[in-house]
């Protein structure tokens, strides 16, 4: 799966700063789920950087649908009354 461009070095003033281009099918996948797509990145431009990436990589706890609700319906529950 294609995650994103390789990183493009822009200025603003004197100070040059790494930007990326995402691609739609990535930000499709991880829509709901903004830190994995977030530390999924971190690990692409760690790597562009010539930067050590230990695999396997945890990018998050990844549950059941059934495991998320109950853990809502806990949430839910432990809230107080108003």
């Amino acid at each position: 799966m294609f995650i994103c461009d390789w990183p493009f070095v822009n200025e603003i003033g004197e100070h040059e700063i790494q930007t990326t281009h995402g691609d739609d099918n990535f930000s499709e996948v991880f829509r709901f789920n903004q830190r994995v797509a977030m530390n999924i990145t971190n690990l692409v431009v760690k790597f562009y950087n010539k930067k050590t990436v230990e695999l396997p990589a945890d990018v998050s706890n990844f549950v059941t649908p059934e495991a998320a609700v109950a853990k809502l319906k806990t949430l839910f529950n432990s809230l107080p009354i108003m």
